[in-house]
């Protein structure tokens, strides 16, 4: 055979072969990926992450503190000392200094993230933390001996230098309806693969479908077929870990004498369908929080609120509505702009309302459960006591019996942990969870052929 010929024959086989290897190829940056959100959206804010999505997407943006230094944290004469990494960089580019960490924990403690920072020394109602120089800075405890190196893995206290402005992989955008992930070259993890993710304003669960069939999106949150019909471009689903409690929260000013009636009413088994595994407790370390059960239906209408848009939310008011209305009694299902939440909380004309709780920790972390705890305390409206168990916790004062005595009075019904499944384009790669249970959108890659790169 010639030369010309024997290239001419691999070439050939070449080709041939070329679309089984595909998926072999390796990733290329960029590519768009539309996501059909299951839950109303906003700007990621890593203190109010109230869902694994919303925690998920701010982990996208915000890194946590503890990997932004150049080494672990040290003690030195009681306060814990940290320095950060040379170079790195803001989403607006500018570098990140000790300076910028101070005073994204002044800014925190002034908001709703002030009880993880109840465990810092306060002066004139700041908490201690100093600028050494413009990548060391130190942290005073509130009590001496308390071990400060857990409030730097909290995810809630990621780095946020601005709203929208962090150090993770994408920057984030409203645009319309949709929140936009743009790449992000210089993070401080690394450079993502994925050029540009667009999560959709949430619709109905069959229009998703819809869209994920006919290959409008790429991915959803609703399911991998529509009818028994398959989508054009294959979908493969991935299970988010079930790490996230979902609480019944009770108004104590309008709902006390209703309470324990409700309780009686709650069937976990039957709320299975809509996304929950039922349990009763947080975690298996702890004990479940105890509420009185009453054996008569409520004797009036229960007004159960949830977030405008949140399928979750609506299909639990809805399974909640037939519980009540199987007993002979009324439950109501009212929404409330994302946007106007904490102000129509707030305003209390509701009796129920729900909550999920990610967790703050990664699952190995040894105050992981305690950390849960603190943040279910907290979104139960709860802040005091939040910050008391966290204090304790990091003091080493919370000793185990008060650890459960809190545990078991936790105002609030637990409902079971969240089952949340995404099903992404077959293609994707490098699709996977992190100790937290949020899906690492860092990572995901498509082939070279896809991108283009």
């Amino acid at each position: 055979m010639t030369r010309s010929a024997l290239t001419f024959a691999i070439l050939a086989l070449a080709l041939a072969v070329a679309p089984l290897g595909r998926a072999a190829l390796p990733p290329g940056y960029g590519g768009t990926i539309r996501v059909a959100s299951s839950e109303p959206l906003r700007l990621p804010e890593p203190a109010q992450a109230r869902s694994l999505v919303e925690a998920t997407l701010a982990d996208a943006v915000f890194d946590p503190l503890d990997s932004l230094g150049v080494a672990p944290p040290e003690v030195v004469d009681g306060d814990l000392r940290f320095t950060l990494r040379d170079g790195l960089r803001r989403h607006d580019r500018r570098p990140v200094l000790a300076r910028d960490v101070v005073a994204h924990l002044r800014r925190l403690h002034q908001g709703p993230g002030a009880h993880w920072l109840a465990p810092l020394r306060e002066e004139r109602g700041r908490p201690v933390a100093v600028a050494e120089d413009e990548r060391r800075l130190s942290l005073a405890p509130a009590d001496p001996g308390a071990d400060l190196r857990p409030l730097l893995a909290l995810r809630p206290l990621a780095f946020r230098a601005a709203v929208g402005t962090g150090t993770g992989p994408y920057r984030p955008r409203m645009v319309g309806s949709e929140l936009r992930l743009f790449q992000f070259r210089a993070a401080a993890r690394g450079a993502p693969y994925i050029r540009d993710w667009r999560f959709l304003a949430p619709r109905p669960r069959d229009e998703d479908l819809r869209a994920l069939v006919l290959g409008e999106v790429d991915a959803s949150f609703a399911g991998g077929s529509l009818h028994a019909r398959r989508p054009q471009r294959p979908v493969r689903g991935h299970d988010f870990p079930e790490v996230a409690p979902v609480l019944l929260v009770p108004n104590p000013h309008r709902v006390r004498g209703e309470w324990a009636r409700v309780v009686g009413l709650v069937d976990r088994d039957r709320l299975a369908r809509v996304g929950l595994r039922p349990s009763d407790r947080l975690a298996v370390d702890l004990e479940p929080p105890t509420q009185a059960v009453g054996a008569a239906p409520p004797s009036r209408a229960i007004v159960f609120l949830t977030p405008a848009g949140d399928r979750l939310g609506e299909e639990l008011g809805r399974a909640l509505a037939a519980i009540f209305d199987a007993a002979g009694a009324r439950l109501v299902v009212e929404t409330a702009p994302l946007e106007r939440w904490s102000e129509v909380v707030h305003r209390g004309r509701w009796d129920l309302r729900w909550v999920e709780v990610p967790p703050p920790l990664p699952g190995t972390h040894p105050l992981a459960s305690t950390a849960l705890l603190v943040a279910a305390q907290a979104a139960v409206g709860d802040g005091i006591g939040a910050a008391s168990t966290w204090r304790g916790a990091l003091a080493g004062t919370l000793d185990a019996e008060t650890r459960q005595r809190t545990a078991r009075s936790l105002p609030a019904l637990m409902l079971g942990m969240r089952r949340l499944s995404i099903h992404l384009d077959e293609e994707l790669g490098g699709v996977g969870f992190d100790e937290a249970g949020r899906l690492r959108l860092g990572d995901p890659h498509l082939p070279r052929a896809r991108t283009g790169s």
